[in-house]
C-alpha cells in the first residue's frame, strides 16, 4: 500500500492561506464540499482532488488580481 504523505507535506496548507486571502468564502465552500471544515481534516485519499480544485480556485483569483 501506498504511505500516505502527511498533510502537512502535500503543499495545500500553504494554497490554502494564500486563497484565503482573496476568496475565503470559495474556501471555505471547497472544504464543505470534502466534508471538512479545515483543511487539516481531508483525508489523504481526497488531497489530489482537493488540490486540483484549489489550484482552479488560486488561479481565478490571480486573473482577477
Amino acid at each position: 500500500a501506498q504511505t500516505a504523505v502527511p498533510y502537512e507535506k502535500t503543499g495545500l496548507p500553504e494554497k490554502i492561506a494564500a486563497c484565503v486571502k482573496s476568496d475565503r468564502a470559495g474556501v471555505v465552500a471547497l472544504l464543505k464540499e470534502f466534508g471538512a471544515a479545515k483543511g487539516s481534516e481531508l483525508k489523504p485519499e481526497q488531497f489530489a482532488a482537493f488540490g486540483e480544485k484549489i489550484d482552479a480556485l488560486l488561479a481565478a483569483a490571480a486573473s482577477l488580481a
